[in-house]
């Protein structure tokens, strides 16, 4: 029916809405301006935070160390899970460490 309005409301604040709240339905059936969209803007959470300094010591003639810990780990209120990067890239645990002297 022309001339009716849709009213868009965010009910939470864990999103913001972008874009125009109040579109009005035209003479040929379409809406004016953009469907508004839902942006998440509450960050990802820790679950598991960073291990702590981890200090060990090697075997007598060893020439590696294998360390293991618990790795971080995040939730969204999206649902989708959160990216999270490693530094240096590709160490997961149990990693074992190369000993180097000199």
């Amino acid at each position: 029916m022309p001339g009716r309005r849709q009213l868009v409301k965010s009910t939470t604040n864990m999103y913001r809405m972008d874009g125009t709240p109040t579109r009005v339905c035209l003479e040929d059936g379409s809406w004016s301006n953009q469907q508004p969209t839902c942006t998440d803007k509450q960050p990802p959470r820790l679950v598991i935070g960073c291990p702590p300094d981890i200090v060990k010591s090697t075997e007598e003639g060893q020439n590696y160390l294998t360390v293991d810990w618990t790795v971080p780990t995040t939730v969204d209120n999206s649902g989708k899970p959160p990216k999270m990067a490693v530094t240096p890239a590709g160490i997961k645990p149990p990693h074992k460490f190369p000993i180097t002297t000199g």
